[in-house]
């Protein structure tokens, strides 16, 4: 049996946490959660820092003190969850009202909710892999420029 044929028999199709089954996500959905990935981090500085352009949250970070640490640290606690919450739904299909509401999932519920999702979608392989086709890529791309193998 090759390497790759056993890395894909690994995974499990998919897992029961707390109710609500976790299944193996198709790469589209995958591309189309990407999307969110890539604005949590505008969403969470309009969270933090509501109508403040970046300058301005530079100079506050010169000026800060314990109360203005303290504000800006419950901000962000505040605001994250839900942005965690709202990417987690993306990825498993769960509504983010079930994950919000739901009694049976809580705290470590949604945290094995998150890591069962890893394992069925057999993360640690993808970003493996995708470290090894990288370093192949530039292995490559340097031959290519230097005209030599390394």
């Amino acid at each position: 049996m090759k390497r790759q044929d056993s890395i894909f028999q690994s995974a499990p199709d998919s897992r029961k946490v707390c109710g609500y089954e976790i299944k193996k996500m198709p790469i589209g959905a995958f591309l189309k959660a990407s999307v969110k990935m890539q604005e949590i981090p505008a969403q969470l500085m309009d969270a933090v820092f509501p109508g403040e352009e970046l300058g301005q949250v530079f100079t506050r970070f010169q000026s800060l003190n314990k109360e203005s640490f303290q504000d800006i640290l419950i901000r962000a606690i505040t605001a994250l969850p839900m942005q965690i919450i709202s990417l987690f739904s993306e990825l498993s299909g769960i509504p983010e009202d079930a994950l919000e509401n739901d009694e049976r999932i809580g705290l470590s519920g949604l945290a094995g909710m998150i890591l069962a999702w890893i394992e069925v979608n057999d993360l640690e392989n993808f970003t493996g892999s995708v470290r090894t086709i990288s370093q192949k890529v530039r292995t490559l791309y340097g031959e290519r420029i230097t005209g030599s193998k390394t």
